[in-house]
């Protein structure tokens, strides 16, 4: 921050060679604010962090999948393979609000309910 970008944002610290590294104190800036607080590990110096449900990560930069989908809100996906799928699919994917199947060898179609031909 500063004019001439001679600080370091709230934050971070300042290196001995001018570069800004993580402080541990925001869980906006170490975890993405996607925690409720940054724990600096006694052993190591780590940071890290204590993701809030549908997170993953060491600073809860995406999202647990399969079961949420779309970081940064990483919503609950909804899709399953059984009820979704027709109990044809191998997987699912997508967005919230949507659902995409991956078909076994003989089925096609987004739900799976049409013979490959």
């Amino acid at each position: 921050s500063g004019p001439r970008c001679e600080y370091c944002a709230d934050g971070y610290l300042t290196k001995s060679d001018g570069t800004c590294v993580d402080d541990c104190r925001l869980a906006s800036v170490s975890c993405n604010g996607h925690a409720p607080a940054p724990v600096r590990d006694a052993t190591t110096g780590a940071c890290t962090c204590n993701c809030f449900t549908g997170f993953e990560g060491t600073k809860c930069e995406r999202c647990r999948e399969p079961q949420y989908v779309g970081y940064p809100a990483c919503e609950a996906n909804t899709c399953t393979t059984a009820a979704s799928c027709n109990n044809h699919g191998i997987g699912t994917g997508g967005v919230p609000g949507s659902c995409n199947c991956l078909c076994q060898k003989q089925y096609t179609g987004l739900r799976c309910d049409a013979c490959a031909v």
